[in-house]
């Protein structure tokens, strides 16, 4: 694993080879397995695919009470357990450093596929639940899809677009086996993807939010 640190335009921190080889392979071909549990993603007000059109699968809600069935759920808690992220991110800026104090966190795996995009947005609204985002990249390599970029911004948002529209714009390229790490109150967004139809070509990535039991 190694830790990029990043301070702009809002600081968040991306880690590099996040899991093993091994387990990245792991959690792909489980991703894949699951296909048929993939829903229409969803906001806060239902479905609206003009602002938000990819598919997502609710590791939760299909690993109810058998979490250690999930190889992606057990790459997760181990990797929360150790030293390194641990101290990473206690040491770095709030909210990440109410880590330790975190008591859980949701999981949900987004497929993205032709034309697939989500505006921007936040992922936290007045409660603890969504303090922290760990978003995680993987795919089949060499990638047969196009965009999905992640990208941040220092300005306010409101229904999907920046305020400030000379704003401090971030984007990400992401590689296969990359974490990135942000608050849950940080406006960001996914950029159009073009993507073949085979549903295991697609772009994944996994949207994990760390916070505490309300």
């Amino acid at each position: 694993m190694r830790t990029e640190v990043c301070y702009k335009p809002i600081p968040h921190l991306i880690f590099h080879n996040l899991f093993t080889v091994k387990q990245n392979k792991e959690i792909l071909k489980e991703t894949i397995s699951l296909k048929s549990k993939y829903k229409n993603a969803t906001i806060g007000k239902g479905i609206d695919k003009t602002f938000r059109n990819n598919k997502v699968c609710y590791y939760d809600e299909v690993f109810d009470e058998k979490r250690n069935k999930s190889k992606l759920l057990t790459c997760l808690d181990k990797v929360f357990a150790t030293p390194r992220f641990r101290e990473t991110l206690s040491s770095f800026y709030y909210p990440m450093t109410e880590f330790l104090a975190t008591t859980k966190h949701e999981t949900q795996v987004s497929r993205y596929g032709s034309n697939q995009k989500y505006d921007w947005h936040i992922d936290r609204f007045g409660s603890n639940t969504r303090m922290i985002t760990l978003v995680y990249y993987f795919y089949i390599e060499p990638k047969k899809w196009q965009g999905g970029q992640i990208e941040f911004t220092d300005s306010p948002i409101y229904d999907g677009e920046t305020i400030d529209k000379n704003a401090d714009i971030k984007t990400i390229e992401m590689n296969n086996n990359m974490g990135v790490v942000f608050g849950g109150s940080i406006p960001h967004r996914v950029k159009p993807t073009s993507s073949c139809k085979s549903f295991k070509d697609g772009r994944f990535s996994v949207n994990c939010w760390i916070g505490k039991n309300e």
